[in-house]
């Protein structure tokens, strides 16, 4: 308890981490490019483009600058300014979608391998 006529200070959260992570995920946009530019490949074999699960693969790689993007600059933004509880929700978005993004594109690898035997060409 502070002393009589002075106001307790409260604690800050830190936003350094989330500066960092924004810058981080900023400059895996470049490489991020190249993954999205190779997307348009999976549709390559005749076919391919009825399959559900090669659509979720180019998808999921193909938004892959578009969500670091986002991530990025909303991060950023959010790193700056007043905090808030609506704020630290959008913080935890920000910080999440990158890796949600990779989630997808694991999971649609592996369903390709275990239910299309690695090709592109499958229909379910």
């Amino acid at each position: 308890m502070p002393p009589q006529g002075q106001v307790a200070a409260t604690a800050q959260p830190k936003r350094w981490p989330l500066r960092i992570l924004s810058i981080v995920y900023g400059l895996l946009i470049v490489p991020g490019l190249f993954v999205a530019f190779s997307a348009i490949f999976a549709f390559d074999a005749p076919g391919s483009e009825n399959s559900p699960i090669t659509n979720l693969f180019a998808f999921s790689a193909g938004i892959v600058p578009l969500v670091l993007l986002v991530s990025s600059v909303g991060g950023l933004i959010c790193s700056f300014g007043r905090q808030s509880n609506n704020k630290a929700i959008a913080v935890r978005i920000f910080g999440w979608l990158p890796i949600m993004n990779l989630a997808l594109f694991i999971l649609s690898i592996v369903l390709l391998q275990t239910l299309c035997g690695g090709k592109f060409v499958c229909q379910l």
